[in-house]
């Protein structure tokens, strides 16, 4: 009888321990998604600089729309294209969430 209730006792705790073993955490996942509104700008010169609102960003290349786009606040901006210090394209733009306008050079 002893060597049963030992068995029994055994057998509870090996079946505990696999159904403890057998929960898990559940997993959540949390994604911030960007709506601010972005710029590219096609066909640049190789020598071409991006300015906006009279802050110079880089070379307007980087910014075709493939390789990346310019994020921005959403609102009222000035995009500028320059060749040296000739400006090329001068435009003010009111830009909103989560769009995306594409600048065309020559």
């Amino acid at each position: 009888m002893y060597r049963f209730a030992t068995l029994r006792l055994l057998l509870a705790a090996v079946a505990f321990a696999v159904g403890l073993a057998g929960c898990a955490k559940p997993v959540t996942t949390i994604e911030t998604v960007d709506t601010r509104p972005e710029i590219a700008i096609a066909n640049p010169a190789a020598t071409d600089t991006l300015r906006v609102n009279g802050v110079v960003i880089g070379p307007a290349a980087a910014y075709d729309g493939k390789q990346a786009t310019l994020r921005l606040a959403k609102g009222t901006h000035q995009i500028e294209i320059l060749d040296g210090d000739r400006v090329v394209y001068s435009e003010t733009v009111f830009l909103a969430d989560d769009v995306r306008r594409t600048i065309t050079i020559r």
